[in-house]
Formats: C-alpha cells, structure tokens, sequence
C-alpha cells in the first residue's frame, strides 16, 4: 500500500507539473511551417477497462472516454492501425504529424459492450491486445472469442498477442515465455484466423533476455507501459521491442491531460543507462543517464520525475549529455521516470522509462 501511494504521489507531481504549463498549449497546435521530423510524433494510447468503476486504476470513466473520442475527431488527428503504424516505422515511411494509435490490454467484457460501439461509429481502428488462456478461464468478465471475431470482422480490429495467462514475463523462465507466445499465437490464430504480429508485455515488464525471446518469435514490435511519444528516430536509435504508450485510467484521463498527451513530442535520447529494464538487488537504485538528439532546444527546461521519488536532480555533462543519481533504491515491483521539457512550438516533448525489481533476485 505504502508503495503504492508513493507511486501515485510521484505521477501527481508530474501531472501538476506539466498542467500547469500546458494552460497555455492546451489546445490543438498546429505544426510550424517547414517543421522538422522532430516535430512530428506519434502517439500509441493503452486502455484497458471502460465504464468499471470499481477498478479506476486500470479503468477510464463512459464520459471520460466519450471525451476522448470527441477530441480525436475534432483534433487534427491521424488514427491509423497500430499494425500499420509499425510498418511505416520499419519501412523508414514518413508519418504524418500527430498519428495515433489506439491499444487495449486483457480484452475485457467492457470493451466490447462499452468502447467498440464508440470506436466503430467513430470509425477508429484499434488494437486489443489478449492473453489467450484468460479468455477460456474468465468467461462473463472477458470478452469471448465469437465477440473478438464480430469485432475483427469490421476491419477496424487487430488482434495482438499478451501471453497466454497474462503472468509478468519477469516471473517466467526464458523457455515459459516462448512456450506461452507460441501457445497465444497459435490459440489467438485459431480461434480469429489473425496471426498476431504485435506484442505487449503484461504489466509492462520485460528485460532484455525476453526482448530476445519476443524478437525471435518474429512481432514487428512489441510495447511496454511506461509513457512516451515514438518519433522519427525510433527506427535507427531506439529498440522497437520496448516501444512506450501514454496509459489512459481515471486518475489520468480528463480531456486536458488527454489533449496535452495526443499532442507530446518526442524526446529522442541515445545511450540510455541503464540498458536493462530488470533490476537485480546489485543495479539498484540505477546509475541512470542518457544523451539528447542535439537537434532539440530548451534541454535548460528538461526535468525528470520519478514514480517513487517526485523530482529529480539532473546532472548536465556536455551539451547534450544527462544523468541521475538516485538516493534511494526503487522499491519491489514497477518503478517509472519521466522527463519532459517544453518546445518552442508549445508542446511537451516526453521520454519515459519503466523499471522493475523483483524481491530475492
């Protein structure tokens, strides 16, 4: 509980932070004239529960969520199948500014009764994201394999792939995850006629001997939970098996907090250390750092936030250079930082990192 609470302490203060910049850039700002590729994104959402309230950590509110659909139509937006968005990516394919791609995890009974009518009138594609055994073992609670075909059979639906009983791939051996990706595909194939070319990881958590494994089953991408906008140097400096997506929930989904994500820029940054997601007792607190695209301006502004920490010190070395020494060790389970500065153009450039240390490793 104490771990929680210090968590959503932490994601408070990133919040109120950027909102009280973004009251003057809330709104849907174009693109300059003669922009670069830097200042253009793309953003992927992840949802997971609509209309249950009883879960409003993993749940957005009908009213919220219907804001959200009112923004995107009315915004100058591009909603593409995340599917495709991979693709473009992988094909070095220019994106238009402000693409978005909108996920779901668990294939929850709410999406189909509450979210997909919304989403199909709105002409929206999106991608669900399953964990193929849940399917069988929670019948009233999940979605149904004949209401995932109804949805797939619109043309707006991928399915992708969540392993087979949705455990954190940390907790797994190498040899489980490949057994469960391979038991998802084939049961996902089976039962829809789709073979899943995405991948998320449960509760965001890999490390990089998993990365290994989702690669070899051969997804295009895969996606965490940490937040993130994808820009156009993902492809080169970026690992497309760790790909960030902005999670939607009742905390975090009023429509200004919405506008101001579908909105974020990218912070490009190579050399990230620590290179592993996975934190062993002897890696905590990480020695954390990384180096900024030296195109980007107002790095003076950049500040970093931790989920468990609130704000913290950043060290500048060179131009473009930054690191971070945390005080303290992340505690058990899932641990974010964020770092965001605001561009000239008004919008919040945004790269985030998800950790996870799991107790006696």
């Amino acid at each position: 509980m104490i771990t929680i609470i210090r968590q959503t302490y932490g994601m408070m203060r990133i919040y109120l932070f950027i909102m009280l910049a973004s009251w003057l850039c809330i709104t849907s700002l174009p693109t300059p004239a003669g922009a670069s590729a830097l200042d253009k994104s793309v953003v992927i959402l992840m949802y997971h529960r609509f209309g249950e309230d009883q879960y409003p950590t993993t749940n957005v509110k009908m009213e919220q969520f219907k804001s959200h659909i009112q923004e995107l139509k009315r915004g100058n937006y591009n909603i593409l199948p995340v599917k495709d968005i991979i693709q473009k990516i992988k094909n070095g394919e220019s994106l238009p500014d402000k693409t978005i791609g909108i996920t779901i995890d668990d294939a929850y009974l709410s999406v189909y009764e509450n979210a997909y009518p919304l989403l199909k009138d709105a002409n929206f594609p999106f991608t669900v994201f399953v964990s193929s055994g849940q399917i069988h073992n929670n019948p009233g609670s999940l979605m149904s394999w004949r209401q995932l075909r109804k949805m797939i059979a619109t043309g707006l639906v991928d399915i992708g792939n969540h392993l087979v009983d949705h455990d954190s791939a940390v907790t797994l051996s190498l040899d489980e995850v490949t057994s469960q990706i391979n038991q998802a595909q084939a049961t996902i194939r089976e039962k829809t006629g789709q073979t899943p070319s995405l991948f998320s990881y449960p509760y965001g958590e890999y490390s990089n001997a998993i990365i290994e494994r989702v690669k070899r089953a051969n997804f295009d991408a895969a996606f965490g939970q940490h937040s993130g906008t994808i820009g156009p140097l993902y492809k080169d400096n970026l690992n497309l098996f760790t790909l960030p997506r902005y999670a939607l929930n009742e905390n975090f989904s009023n429509v200004d907090r919405f506008r101001l994500v579908i909105n974020s820029l990218p912070l490009p940054v190579t050399d990230v250390t620590p290179d592993n997601a996975f934190l062993t007792p002897a890696d905590n607190p990480p020695l954390y750092g990384f180096t900024v695209n030296d195109s980007v301006k107002n790095l003076s502004n950049l500040k970093c936030y931790a989920s468990a920490g609130g704000d913290l010190s950043l060290e500048r070395i060179g131009p473009t250079r930054f690191e971070i020494r945390l005080e303290k060790a992340f505690p058990p389970g899932r641990s974010r930082i964020n770092c965001t500065t605001l561009a000239p153009s008004g919008r919040w450039r945004w790269f985030g990192q998800q950790f996870v240390v799991i107790n006696n490793q």
